[in-house]
This record gives C-alpha cells, structure tokens and sequence, in this order.
C-alpha cells in the first residue's frame, strides 16, 4: 500500500510540473480560448496616400496613410462596447482637406465591429456668382480611376473620371438652368459601384440673362454668333463596331475650336463638353450592357450644327467583382496553421490571387475556381493586418482586409483540463487513503 501512495504522490507531482513548469503571459493567450477581444476597425477610401484622421467621442484615436489605391485601414483594439461616435477626415498629398464624415455605431462586445466610411470627394469651387449660361468650375481629388458624379438641385447632371492620381475637374454648363441660386453635391464611385458619402452642400448664383441688345463674349477660334461655319463634329475614338467590357468609355473627337459638343446614343443625350483650343473634345460616359449607337453636335451662340455620322458599339460588361470573406478576424497560436477562405463573386475567370499575410509574406496564384482556400503559418506572435486581392481576365480589382493575432503562451483550455486531472487523481488518492485505513481497522 506504500508503494500505491508513492505512485499517487509521483503522478500527481509530474502534472503539477507540467502545468507550472512554463509561465504563461496573459499577453500571449489567444483571445478566441477566453470570451474574444471588443475590436474596432474603422476602413475605406479617399484619395492615395492621403494623411487620415480618426476620432471617436470627439477625441483623436489614431492616424494613418491611405495606400496609393486610396485605401485605409486601423484596427482599435480593447474598445468599450455600446454606442460611440466616429468621425473620419483626409488630407490629400495636396493639402486639400475632405468633408468630415461622422457616423453612429454600436460596438458589439466580445466581437469585431467594422466601420466602411468611404470619404467624399474633396472640392474646390471656382466662381460662384455666374453670368447667365457661364459654366461652373469645380475640381478635386478621390481615389484613382473612381467616378465622380454632380448633383445640381439633387438631380445628377455630370459624371467625371478621375485619373490615376484620384484628380478630377469638370467644367458644367449652366444653360437651361433657371436664375438664383443653386445647390449642389459631388459623391465618388468605384469599379464596384460603391459610393462615396456626399459632400456637404455648396450654393452657386446664376444671374439673370442681359435685357439689353449686348453683344456676347467673343471667344477666340470660335465660330461667330450667327452659327455659319460651324463643323459637324468627327467621333475619333472608339471605332465603329468594337466590342467593349469595361464599365465605362471615354469618348473623343475633333470639333471648332472652343464649342460645346453634344454626345448622344441615339436620341439620348450622355452629357457634353467643350472642345479645347485645337478643337480636341472627350466625354467619359458609364455604360450598360447594349449597343450604342453614338451621335454627336456642335453648339455655339444657340445655334447647333446637325448631328454627326452614327457610330456603333456594343458594350458587353463582366458582372461587378467582389470578395465575399465569411470571417476577416482571427486568433491563433504560434506554428498553428491558419486557414483564409473567401468566395469570389462576380467577375470573369481566370482570376489572380494575391494575399499578403502581414507578416512580410506574400502569396500569389491564378485559378478559375470562385473558392479560395489559403493556409498560412505564422512563426512569430504579435497583431498582424492583411489583405487578399482578386483580379480578373476584365482586369476588374477586389479588395478585403483581415486582422490576425499570434499569441505564443499556453493555451487555458489545455491547463485547465491538466488541473482538473490533478483534482481527480487527488480525489482518486483520497479514496484509496480512506479504504486503507478502514482496512488496517478491521484487521486491528
């Protein structure tokens, strides 16, 4: 019976040593063993590498730079749950400042809670009180290749595409709008057809026409009033019968010099421009998935010039691409394989992958399969941020970001059932204790 005590003894000792051998950090247990950390991600656009701002509660809780795509991200760890108030704003490499966005969130507690706030446009205004039928100047930066639409008295009345740095500038014409005052808004979209928020409000005055018998401005290289002379206009760009796939198209074309041309699909009319100095015109225009047929006219004085030669097209565009990731926010253990899974929605195979694991490595494969299955391990613990990017055989772009944190200690669940083996041996011992000396009774 001596020795049955000795080998509970030993036993018992060899856990304990297993148990409290190593000491565990509470910086290094994986939060997905407890209850899960309360984490606040705040994300979206503006223009590239534009300087952003975050606030919550009217006090400043970080700062970070948009990528050269305009795309920021910053993750607030150990947030209180409930509601809070965030407050977004950009400076552009410009020093143009975007309209402050303020949004009410309720921070779930034990989870991830993720604010999108896709920054508005900046804007600058040029003259604001118009003559009659003057055009009004506006300019500004988003992000690169977005579109930006123009809202006058809540109607839209223009789309203009940025370029590769996010600038954008639009020239609108005023004729046909009433005098007095005017409102008006720009908001940005993307290949995806997400939106922007609006700007805030801007007020322009158009003045009423002259009563009296004056003559017009005379814009040099211009046409004369009457109209004589004024050219039909040439579509130069796209030619005739082509197949298109992107979302959107830029018209171009020679013209006179210095007249508003007039573009059309068919009766419809897609907006208008005014040919440069050399008489060089292009209008950007969204398009469906159909055939066009595109006409165009110069204007000048009030008298316009027939309707060029029709020009067909057809547009065939790939569904919209996005990134469907059932779960963006992980918790592992050092050496321990984490697996990302995602769905690719839209879009036309094949389709190249590229993640970035945040930790320096990178991944890049094509397939035709919509399902993405990645395994990365990582050998060090810490908080990393990543992102998986999806391209497509249209050249369309997708983008989603996921947080992982390492930690590297022992894990609770393990020590705990290691404690709970103590308990049970002792339990074990005390019984085998207690039989022993009901025994060594009855034989005294």
């Amino acid at each position: 019976m001596l020795r049955i005590r000795w080998a509970a003894l030993l036993t018992l000792l060899c856990i304990l040593a297993c148990c409290i051998g190593q000491p565990v950090k509470a910086d290094d247990v994986s939060v997905t063993i407890g209850v899960g950390d309360t984490i606040l991600v705040v994300q979206g656009k503006t223009s590239p590498n534009a300087f952003v701002t975050i606030s919550r509660d009217g006090a400043v809780v970080g700062t970070t730079n948009a990528d050269a795509a305009g795309i920021y991200s910053q993750t607030f760890p150990a947030q209180e749950p409930g509601l809070h108030q965030i407050h977004v704003v950009a400076q552009t490499v410009n020093g143009r400042q975007t309209d402050t966005i303020s949004v009410i969130i309720n921070i779930a507690e034990h989870a991830t809670t993720t604010a999108d706030i896709f920054l508005p446009p900046t804007l600058v205004v040029g003259q604001t009180d118009l003559a009659h039928d003057e055009p009004l100047q506006i300019q500004g930066e988003t992000c690169p290749d977005c579109t930006v639409t123009v809202y006058i008295d809540d109607a839209d009345v223009t789309l203009v595409a940025a370029d590769a740095s996010g600038n954008w500038n639009a020239s609108i014409s005023t004729i046909g709008f009433s005098s007095g005052e005017h409102s008006f808004f720009v908001r940005a979209s993307d290949s995806l057809g997400a939106q922007s928020y609006p700007t805030t409000l801007r007020r322009f005055v158009l003045q009423p026409p002259l009563t009296s018998a004056v003559p017009g401005p005379t814009v040099p290289g211009a046409p004369g009033a009457d109209g004589k002379g004024l050219s039909i206009p040439v579509i130069t760009f796209p030619p005739g019968g082509i197949t298109w796939t992107q979302p959107s198209i830029t018209v171009r074309g020679t013209a006179d010099p210095n007249v508003q041309i007039e573009l059309f699909d068919d009766q419809t009319s897609l907006g208008s421009v005014w040919s440069n100095s050399n008489g060089e015109w292009e209008l950007p225009i969204f398009l469906q998935s159909k055939e066009y047929t595109l006409r165009a006219r110069a204007c000048y004085a009030g008298v316009c010039s027939p309707l060029s030669e029709s020009l067909f097209f057809i547009s065939k565009i790939a569904a919209p691409l996005r990134i469907e990731l059932p779960r963006s926010a992980f918790s592992i253990r050092k050496d321990q394989p984490l697996d990302l899974l995602a769905t690719i929605q839209g879009g036309e195979s094949p389709f190249k992958i590229t993640v970035d694991w945040g930790d320096g490595s990178t991944q890049s494969s094509n397939q035709s399969n919509p399902q993405v299955d990645l395994s990365h391990v990582y050998t060090r613990s810490g908080n990393y941020a990543g992102w998986l990017e999806v391209e497509d055989t249209h050249s369309q772009r997708s983008k989603v970001y996921f947080t992982v944190k390492v930690g590297s200690g022992v894990p609770i669940v393990p020590m705990a059932i290691a404690f709970g083996m103590v308990l049970l041996i002792l339990g074990v011992y005390t019984v085998l204790l207690h039989r022993h000396k009901k025994l060594n009774l009855k034989r005294g």
